[in-house]
């Protein structure tokens, strides 16, 4: 299944069909740091999910991103995330199944949601 097909299945409905959110309630995914920035912060934010607070291009958003670990495989979620580092206005690089598979092991025991200030201090 191609990235794109992963989005418009899995993602759009939240973050729309061109990566602009939903302003206030579901923020962008295009040309942002939270996709441009660490592979291996978005990786573990879309395997383990997100909650709380947040500022995307300067606006606040507080709501739960859902977890993917056990629903997407590995390479489904390389692709995705490839996918979203290189549409729009990203120009990030790719996103190895290998990388997620890493920060799946290394995060394996985690059981709940990533909250904004953990992922900011990830740095690989």
């Amino acid at each position: 299944m191609t990235g794109q097909r992963i989005y418009l299945e899995k993602c759009a409905a939240c973050h729309g069909r061109n990566g602009n959110g939903l302003e206030g309630k579901f923020p962008p995914l295009s040309g942002v740091p939270w996709v441009n920035g660490s592979p291996t912060r978005l990786a573990a934010l879309t395997l383990d999910g997100l909650t709380g607070k947040r500022k995307v291009d300067g606006l606040e958003y507080d709501g739960v991103m859902p977890a993917w670990r056990g629903v997407l495989t590995a390479p489904e979620i390389a692709a995705v995330l490839t996918y979203l580092r290189q549409t729009w206005r990203n120009h990030a690089s790719a996103v190895s199944t290998d990388l997620v598979h890493r920060v799946s092991d290394r995060f394996q025991e985690r059981r709940r949601f990533w909250t904004s200030d953990e992922l900011q201090a990830l740095t690989r």
